[in-house]
């Protein structure tokens, strides 16, 4: 047992000691970058070193501010590797080119990261990252969601780090922001998945769309707060009608089956179009056998099967 724990602490110890050293390299490339913008743009008077240690930190967004709107510095920097970096250092630098600096959503902690959502307003699709802090977990910083913050984030070793500080917006949320956050949330991840790393570049999901329907009809809270999305996707794509009645009655089945349950209706199968149940039997050959004669073959696409069984009736 006490082996265990040892174990347990000795890993903790040194996944702190990685962490610590991860930060190190962060900040020794980084400051190596904006001491090099500093030279060239002269922000910082005086600034003889790679150290940005007590320094103003709106003046330290200001230089990098410069190296995101003129990626082509990092290319500067790395042809005359003024530090003497090597490949691997310089090749980390390099990704930074795919740094994202902008306003986001800190919309929840997780264990490994935190995520970020950056919304839709400036740009058409918003997008979740998934965000580390280096030397300070990010929710010792912020403990609280949602939280909108500037901030840069870009990548680092396969991850996605915060660069200078989460500059912050004094903002109350209420009830129907949270509504459109958890809409734009589920958005991003149906069309991009939680972006993980940004060292390669981003790619659309096939059938996003597909998704996205399927949460908006999940329950009729959705279905009411989400109608006009509904709509328009389906004006968008009309051959996605088959997933929308399906979804459909898949969500009123749900009732349906607690209601069966209120009655003591006893164990069957059933199809269900849209909320009406137009045929039922003791397996799903039999209701597919009764469709036939009741419906198209086209409606039959809108139909949705579902198994029923009594428990009180199954524990007798």
């Amino acid at each position: 047992e006490n082996t265990c724990c040892l174990s347990e602490g000795l890993k903790l110890l040194i996944k702190m000691i990685l962490k610590k050293e991860e930060a190190e390299l962060f900040y020794k490339l980084n400051w190596a970058l904006l001491f090099y913008v500093n030279q060239k743009y002269k922000i910082i008077p005086n600034l003889n070193s790679p150290n940005f240690q007590g320094q103003n930190m709106e003046d330290v967004d200001k230089l990098s501010d410069k190296w995101y709107s003129h990626p082509e510095i990092i290319g500067s920097f790395i042809n005359e590797n003024p530090f003497n970096f090597n490949q691997e250092e310089l090749k980390i630098i390099k990704s930074w080119k795919n740094a994202v600096r902008d306003d986001f959503f800190i919309l929840s902690h997780l264990k490994d990261y935190t995520i970020f959502l950056r919304s839709g307003e400036k740009e058409d699709k918003p997008k979740t990252y998934a965000v580390i802090g280096l030397y300070t977990e990010i929710k010792d910083i912020i403990p609280f969601e949602p939280y909108y913050v500037k901030t840069m984030i870009l990548p680092f070793k396969g991850k996605i780090v915060y660069h200078g500080a989460l500059n912050g917006y004094s903002i109350n949320f209420g009830g129907g922001f949270k509504g459109t956050l958890k809409r734009d949330y589920q958005k991003a991840i149906n069309k991009f998945g939680l972006i993980l790393s940004l060292e390669e570049s981003i790619s659309e999901k096939e059938e996003s769309d597909e998704g996205l329907l399927k949460f908006y009809l999940k329950n009729e809270a959705n279905r009411v707060e989400y109608a006009d999305d509904i709509e328009e996707i389906l004006k968008k794509k009309p051959p996605l009608l088959n997933i929308y009645y399906r979804e459909l009655g898949k969500a009123n089945a749900k009732k349906i089956k607690k209601r069966f349950s209120e009655l003591g209706i006893g164990n069957g199968w059933f199809a269900i179009l849209e909320d009406v149940i137009i045929a039922s039997g003791n397996n799903e050959e039999e209701i597919l056998n009764q469709l036939n004669n009741l419906i198209s073959e086209e409606k039959k696409e809108h139909v949705h099967l579902f198994k029923y069984e009594n428990k009180h009736l199954k524990d007798k």
